[in-house]
């Protein structure tokens, strides 16, 4: 272990003194507070961002390393074996291709200003490379792996990465048609309360579906697990109120996104700094820019819009010639990728190859380890995947619409900038310091010339096509509306009357529900009731259900002592709650006894255990059925329905003081939900002795669930260990943005040896915040180093 330590502190790059730096024309000075948070000030837009791009290969090379890799399914050539399928799976859905045609895209039609922040950004980067051969970061060292230069393929490839994980529908169009399969359409519409009666959920009949289904959302289990977690669906809350409602008279705003946990943050904090540019708020490593946080005169925060974005296509091959698919009673060729895998400790590299149809690429063909023309004869059918960020011209627009929200001055500037931005799919929430609040959706959401994207469709017809994409200005907008106050937790935000179809898969209401009701219970609100919010750990949720628990008649002490705490609850899932744990074990057993049986195992874990994509629906199914009870989901008999519900609400409590006293002990008021609800920020390589105790931050205690403000989420396959959590938290003031405040986990810095790797873990948990200095004087007495980038 001290041999870790001592390399780790061998490889620390200093933030402090003065480096020359090829491609810079006037010096740069970084100011970096007691936060870590460096303050980057420049004489022109373009030193800025190679300044930007040094900052993130200082700080958080490996983290940009990883990333690309798995972008671009280059993992193994690093790695090794244990990652080979990830890289196949990722070659197949073609991020780096579609990385690729976007860039020479960029190099004919970008605008002059996008351009050139991004080749600085990559300028930067590969300096701090080029400068490091000698001295890499700490797990290039471990590794023996020297990091090859940046491009701007491999920039473009990480905003898809980012989008693709922000986007996951076409997994649940997969679990949707196995419950259809497995259980008949009606059926299925219990388990999935949000879709229609109008909305034809028909799946084409094709032999084995479930089974390739399955294949499938295995290795994108795989392929989560590599970005930091395994499956877990992820959101965010954001909200505004004008100056009408706010103790200073002026908006306030703010932002919490829910990402995967994992070292290092997921988030850098960032101020950049140069003429026409002051901005500052979080950045993403990899990509220029800051994508959340305010400039001079607005602010913005970003919740994902679940919108409908990817669909599956069945495609129909030719038997006779495998290249050949059916579209319209013709056959067309598809095209072909032949990709070499790289595998460290390997003398060759394997060859599989990528088939893309009209509508995408062919996903299920790789994934069942078929590479050759042979897979057509599979016995099951070949899903295509068609998805917005796909089209290589999208990517060039939201480089340019990052850049442009930067310098955004006005409602009709971010409007504007929010125009460009094709993908991910987000909400956002606006602030000025003219007062101004406002709400806008954005990016390309398909219109269908048939069907509602429900379930993978027959692709050889031409009925399903994609016929164009919602226009902006009909996309959902608010500005200075008469509540005084817009916010968003991925829930609907559109009326049954709105003319186009944003998606089916809306997460549950519970969080917006909880946020109106606090946002609507005081007359004015200040940065200190924002803060407590964001702590709020009150479940709606839990309160809809709770009574269907405390009013069964306990059989003995235990339940009866169970009862007793959940009976006084005040529905808060604090860390000390001894009822919040009591109800979700509960509930998981319930679930389990409700649903395994009928829905059979691999359905069961894709729709409730092992959460998929956005798959929520059963926050909202299982209080339904338990409102209204019926035999198919609680067996036959001669008893009534009611009675039986009650039985099996009873049995599943037993079943789970049972499993709590096994793991938590005999007495009942020490099991503590932060007993089993804890965070974990793993590292990738932290996966056990020594390195675990070295890059790993935590364990620490959390509250909350998935339907709290303060959202902890987690898997109950796996347990309660938090998976998703608030990876960045921020609250703005228009009247003084002195004031504004932040703070993500665990650390500034990618650097274990840091002092700042893993100090924002304690605050973050006990949901504390560090001020976002933003007037140079202030920040000067802040600083604690200076950096001065000089022209080499």
């Amino acid at each position: 272990m001290e041999q870790m330590r001592q390399l780790a502190r061998q490889t620390l790059e200093p933030t402090s003194g003065t480096v020359s730096v090829k491609g810079l024309k006037e010096e740069v000075h970084i100011f970096r507070d007691q936060w870590g948070v460096p303050h980057i000030y420049a004489s022109s837009i373009e030193d800025l961002f190679l300044a930007e791009g040094y900052t993130h290969a200082q700080e958080r090379l490996w983290q940009m390393e990883f990333t690309r890799r798995l972008a671009g399914g280059t993992l193994a050539e690093m790695v090794g074996e244990a990652a080979l399928d990830i890289d196949v799976f990722m070659r197949t859905i073609g991020l780096r291709r579609t990385a690729e045609e976007a860039v020479r895209i960029t190099r004919r039609e970008a605008d002059e200003l996008s351009s050139g922040v991004v080749a600085a950004y990559v300028s930067g980067i590969n300096e701090f490379i080029r400068s490091h051969t000698d001295n890499p970061p700490f797990e290039f060292a471990l590794l023996a792996w020297q990091p090859s230069p940046w491009s701007l393929e491999d920039t473009a490839a990480c905003g898809l990465l980012l989008a693709w994980e922000l986007g996951l529908n076409w997994g649940i169009e997969i679990l949707r048609a196995e419950l259809i399969e497995r259980l008949g359409e009606k059926r299925a519409r219990e388990l999935l309360p949000f879709y229609p009666a109008e909305a034809a959920m028909v799946v084409p009949t094709e032999d084995r579906f479930a089974d390739v289904a399955s294949q499938l959302l295995a290795l994108q289990r795989k392929v989560r697990g590599s970005t930091g977690s395994e499956h877990a669906p992820q959101g965010s809350n954001n909200w505004v109120v004008d100056g009408s409602k706010s103790v200073t008279g002026m908006p306030l705003l703010a932002n919490d996104p829910h990402l995967l946990i994992g070292t290092p943050s997921i988030w850098y904090e960032a101020h950049l700094v140069a003429p026409g540019l002051n901005v500052t708020g979080a950045t993403f490593p990899g990509l220029p820019a800051v994508l959340i946080g305010h400039n001079e005169r607005i602010a913005w925060g970003m919740t994902v819009l679940p919108a409908d974005v990817q669909d599956l296509y069945i495609e129909r091959f030719n038997p006779e010639n495998p290249r050949l698919y059916l579209y319209q009673d013709r056959w067309e060729e598809s095209e072909v990728y032949s990709e070499q895998f790289v595998v460290r400790g390997k003398d060759e590299p394997i060859t599989k190859e990528v088939t893309v149809t009209r509508h995408g690429p062919v996903i299920d063909s790789i994934m069942l380890g078929f590479s050759s023309p042979e897979i057509r004869e599979w016995p099951g059918p070949a899903l295509a995947l068609r998805w917005t960020g796909h089209e290589p011209a999208n990517v060039l627009m939201v480089l340019q619409g990052f850049v442009r929200l930067d310098q955004a001055g006005n409602w009709e500037e971010f409007r504007d900038a929010l125009r460009l931005m094709a993908f991910p799919s987000q909400n956002f929430v606006y602030a000025d310091v003219d007062g101004n609040i406002g709400y806008q959706a954005n990016s390309l959401i398909p219109i269908r010339a048939k069907g509602q994207g429900l379930v993978p469709v027959p692709g050889w017809t031409g009925e399903y096509e994609w016929v164009g994409y919602i226009p902006f200005d009909d996309l959902p907008s608010a500005f200075n509306p008469p509540t005084h106050f817009l916010a968003t937790a991925n829930n609907k935000t559109v009326h049954e009357d709105y003319p186009y179809l944003i998606t089916h898969d809306w997460f549950p209401p519970h969080r917006v529900r909880r946020i109106v009701q606090l946002l609507t219970a005081k007359e004015r609100l200040s940065i200190q009731d924002f803060m407590d919010m964001q702590a709020d750990v009150c479940s709606l949720w839990a309160q809809e259900l709770a009574p269907f628990l405390t009013s069964v008649e306990p059989q003995n002490e235990a339940e009866r002592q169970a009862l007793g705490y959940l009976s006084a609850w005040d529905f808060r899932m604090d860390k000390d709650s001894v009822a919040a744990t009591v109800f979700h074990v509960w509930y998981k057993k319930l679930v389990e006894n409700m649903l395994r049986a009928t829905l059979g195992q691999d359905i069961y874990e894709h729709y409730f255990a092992k959460q998929l994509g956005f798959a929520m629906s059963h926050f909202l199914a299982i209080p339904d059925l338990l409102e209204y009870p019926s035999a198919y989901w609680l067996g036959e008999g001669s008893e009534s329905n009611v009675r039986k519900r009650d039985e099996l609400v009873r049995l599943s409590l037993g079943q789970a003081i049972e499993e709590l006293t096994r793991t938590l002990g005999t007495e009942m008021s020490t099991w503590r939900w932060g007993r089993l609800h804890t965070a974990t920020f793993r590292h990738r390589l932290g996966l056990g002795p020594p390195l675990e105790e070295l890059l790993n931050g935590g364990p620490v205690e959390a509250g909350g669930d998935w339907t709290t403000v303060n959202v902890a989420g987690f898997e109950y396959a796996f347990g309660f260990g938090v998976e998703v959590m608030p990876s960045y938290r921020q609250i703005i003031d228009l009247g003084d943005m002195s004031n504004s405040v932040s703070m993500h986990a665990p650390g500034q810095s990618g650097q274990p040896a840091s002092e700042h790797y893993r100090d924002f873990l304690q605050p973050w948990a006990r949901v504390e915040y560090h001020p976002m200095l933003f007037h140079r004087d202030v920040i000067e007495k802040e600083t604690r180093e200076v950096l001065k980038l000089v022209p080499a």
